[in-house]
Order: C-alpha cells, then structure tokens, then sequence
C-alpha cells in the first residue's frame, strides 16, 4: 500500500494514519504517526492514555541530557493497513501525532521513495 509524505512539514516526511489498540482489543483510536527510521524509541500522544494501557517497562529518556527521566513505556497494539497488527512499546510524549520509531518499521517491509514523496507498506 503507497502513502503520500506530508509535504506541509520541513522537511517533508513519511506520516501514515493506523489504528491503536488495548491489548485486549476492546479500546481503539486512529492516529497519524510519522514513520522516523532513526529514533530509538516510539511514541503516542499523552491523551491516547485514555485507551488505559499497561506499563510494561521503564527506560531512561534523555541519557545524554543533563536531566534524564525515568519514563513508563506502554504495550498497544498498531493495525497496519492490510489487516496485521504490530505490539508495540510506546513512551507517550507532548505532541499530537504518534511516532514510530525503529522497531516499528524493524518489524514491516517498508519502502521510502523520497525523490517521489511516497511511503510503500507491505506486509512482512
């Protein structure tokens, strides 16, 4: 399945809308998460916390800074287009998009087209 990039942002980068769940499937929201390559970590909107998802762990945000945070990571499960959904891990964090990080895409057969502006999915 093939996804435009958001131009509106600077650069333009890969944005995909998908569904996020409780792991027992019966909470769901949609959210437009931007497919980042190169971030360690993924992320949802602070407010999605209302779907009541479990910590699953901590980790140290912000290792390098000068006041690193020990943050909760929750367990939710990302449907992709096509019907197959991903666990994943999420920090929750300030902004109102989703992030995916790298073990998102670790986990799907992605193209990045940038000379075309175009995110191809397949499933894996």
């Amino acid at each position: 399945m093939d996804f435009q990039y958001d131009s509106t942002r600077n650069p333009p980068a890969p944005f995909i809308e998908l569904s996020v769940s409780d792991l027992r499937g019966l909470q769901q929201t949609k959210i437009s998460f931007q497919l980042d390559t190169g971030s360690d970590f993924s992320a949802l909107p602070a407010e999605v916390g209302l779907l009541q998802l479990p910590t699953v762990d901590r980790v140290t945000e912000g290792a390098f800074k000068p006041d690193p945070r020990v943050e909760r990571r929750y367990a939710a499960y990302l449907e992709m287009p096509g019907g197959f959904s991903v666990l994943t891990k999420f920090l929750a964090w300030d902004e109102q998009y989703g992030l995916a990080g790298l073990d998102v895409p670790n986990q799907l057969r992605i193209i990045l087209d940038g000379p075309r502006l175009q995110l191809t999915l397949e499933e894996p």
